[in-house]
């Protein structure tokens, strides 16, 4: 990813000097953002699953984060790389509280139960900078608190964080009971959220062999008949925390082959992360695509133009810039605006359908009306108790998934919509300037399925001034420059919402369980007071979470369509300057001496080889169709 990153970013500038074209910071920011290669591994499952040492033999760094038997993680660890290691503090945000640097000594005084009940020192996460060579590769861990058990605060900080992750492992274990009901619940929500599942048996030399193998057996028959999915298609791995670490201080490969450590770590570098880079390296290639047809287009362009040599070359050279002036023309005139349009009722239908799917959490909705039914049916405060703790548990997790689920419609649409765009612009609407030759006038368009083509075919084949006109068209401009738009206001706001929606969701869990405490108070009062109290507490909260969506939706939707508009505009100025340089040159070409158009011509060159470099490396990172 860095040699990728370190081209397009040599690309940006290489097409700056060719055409005075400014490189955009946001465009900088995303590329070096896209570079540093982060991929988030979050680590859940049950209290007492031994996920904490896991992580740690994972890592091969002892007492990395907090384990032991009687510590249960009451916040979440955030594990990076670092090249000194160290842990920091990071506070609420209601606190106002800067970052604390602590001592690993301090750990369990701010990151377990024991230490800090509760979360009662307000503790956001606790970053862990790690030398471990493993993070080097962007791996950040993030280990959250138990779901089961008697910490039920656990449950929502675990569901803030799920819905950022690449990847999910599920850590089980040899021990206590098999994958039960609760957490085939919650791994059934994780499947809507990410397809990177992926399970963890920690334990194993805690019990036989026999008796672990049959453990595996025996989970992964359950999360078959779950999923539906064949055991054999599962990623399900068995590892055992004492034998890594043990191995690693004796150096035994054996022991370390028993630890199942190595599989794992095998399956991780061949699948996980070399997957995530190579689709780190085609978002990263995409949004340079622009840049490098425009340098492919520039190159082109020159080319023909210093090869004609002859006055009837220069002369049929003229006639096709008019042609494609008064094609510009056209397009600013009649296509764009057609265009515009279409492109926006596009968007309106997919902000109605995402609209719809929020309607389940709108005031007096499915959801509101629902819980509002679970509360009036109680018939005495231990049954509201009840209601109050399954809502505690089940809304986070209920909520993140919705949202997911219209992220992911969302993001869908969008680049439905940007493919549609992208094969109007290139077969109808485009640019379509005619390669004239000594064979006569050929039609050329880019293909939907061959972006980088052209700027691969400028080196092999010499191009002309039409393809190189042609490459550089209105259509894959406007496409890729508001494609770049989306994929930083999704990835903006999108997650936005998943931090809106666990911060109304604790409060709204608060108004509940706060109206039955004060309930309980009251016991000389009538159920229906307690139940008042948490009414009152749900119709407030269910209207600031519909209000957070929406108006981050409402948002999200209107940059999108200023975006195309400013696109369009963008690219009109970009090419009608880009044909008035290649008059121009046209003019200068016929004037050059034969010392000129040699200096020339050796430039040219030179600019052919830099291209030439910066594709060699970025090709194997391309689409396979390209």
């Amino acid at each position: 990813m860095e040699q990728v990153t370190k081209s397009i970013l040599a690309a940006a500038q290489f097409n700056n000097k060719l055409t005075g074209e400014p490189i955009s910071e946001d465009f900088t920011k995303q590329i070096k953002r896209f570079g540093a290669g982060i991929f988030r591994l979050v680590v859940m499952g049950e209290i007492k699953k031994g996920k904490s040492s896991f992580i740690n033999a994972f890592l091969g760094v002892k007492d990395l984060v907090p384990v032991a038997s009687d510590v249960a993680t009451s916040t979440v660890f955030k594990i990076h790389y670092g090249q000194e290691a160290g842990y920091r503090v990071f506070f609420e945000k209601s606190t106002g509280k800067a970052p604390v640097r602590i001592e690993a000594a301090e750990l369990a005084d701010y990151g377990t139960e024991n230490g800090n009940p509760g979360n009662r020192k307000q503790v956001d996460f606790i970053e862990v900078i790690s030398t471990a060579p493993l993070l080097k590769t962007g791996l950040v861990i993030i280990d959250t608190p138990g779901l089961g058990g008697l910490f039920k605060e656990h449950k929502k900080i675990t569901w803030n964080y799920v819905p950022k992750a690449d990847a999910v492992f599920f850590v089980t274990d040899s021990v206590e009971s098999p994958i039960g009901l609760e957490e085939l619940e919650h791994l059934n929500t994780v499947r809507k959220i990410t397809q990177h599942l992926y399970f963890v048996q920690t334990k194993a030399s805690a019990v036989d062999a026999e008796a672990c193998e049959a453990r595996r057996q025996n989970n992964l028959s359950i999360l078959s008949r779950a999923f539906n999915t064949p055991a054999d298609k599962i990623p399900y791995f068995v590892v055992d925390s004492l034998r890594k670490f043990s191995a690693d201080e004796d150096e035994n490969f054996k022991r370390l082959e028993r630890s199942g450590y190595p599989a794992l770590m095998t399956y991780i570098n061949n699948n996980l992360l070399s997957q995530q880079h190579r689709i780190l390296a085609g978002k990263a290639i995409s949004l340079a695509t622009p840049i490098l047809t425009s340098i492919s287009s520039n190159i082109s362009a020159r080319k023909e133009t210093l090869s004609a040599d002859t006055a009837e070359e220069q002369q049929r050279a003229r006639a096709a810039i008019s042609k494609a002036e008064q094609e510009l023309l056209n397009w600013q005139t009649e296509k764009l605006p057609e265009l515009s349009r279409s492109i926006n009722r596009e968007f309106a239908d997919l902000k109605a359908e995402c609209e719809r799917d929020c309607a389940m959490l709108r005031p007096n909705g499915e959801l509101h009306a629902s819980l509002e039914d679970a509360i009036n049916s109680c018939e005495n405060k231990e049954q509201l108790a009840g209601v109050v703790e399954t809502l505690y548990e089940k809304m986070p997790e209920a909520a993140s998934a919705r949202m997911t689920e219209i992220r992911n419609k969302l993001e869908t649409g969008v680049a439905d919509i940007m493919k549609s765009l992208w094969n109007e612009t290139n077969t109808q609407l485009a640019l379509r300037i005619g390669a004239h030759s000594q064979n006569g006038s050929t039609d050329l368009t880019l293909s939907a399925n061959n972006h980088y083509a052209p700027v691969i075919q400028v080196l092999t084949d010499g191009g002309d001034l039409y393809k190189g006109l042609r490459n550089g068209a209105i259509g894959g401009s406007i496409g890729m420059s508001i494609g770049s738009f989306v994929g930083g206001a999704v990835g903006s706001i999108i997650p936005g919402l998943g931090t809106a929606i666990g911060a109304s969701i604790g409060g709204l869990i608060g108004s509940f369980w706060g109206g039955y405490e004060a309930g309980k108070e009251l016991e000389e009062q009538e159920l229906r007071q307690a139940k008042q109290l948490a009414l009152n507490g749900l119709s407030k909260n269910i209207s600031s979470i519909y209000s957070d969506i929406t108006n981050a939706l409402r948002d999200l939707f209107r940059r999108f369509s200023d975006s195309v508009d400013d696109a369009m505009r963008q690219s009109l100025r970009q090419r009608t300057a880009e044909l008035k340089k290649v008059k121009d040159d046209l003019v200068e070409r016929s004037r050059m001496s034969a010392a000129e158009l040699s200096k020339a011509k050796n430039e040219l060159a030179k600019d052919e080889a830099t291209l030439r470099t910066i594709m060699k490396t970025l090709e194997p990172w391309m689409p396979a169709n390209h």
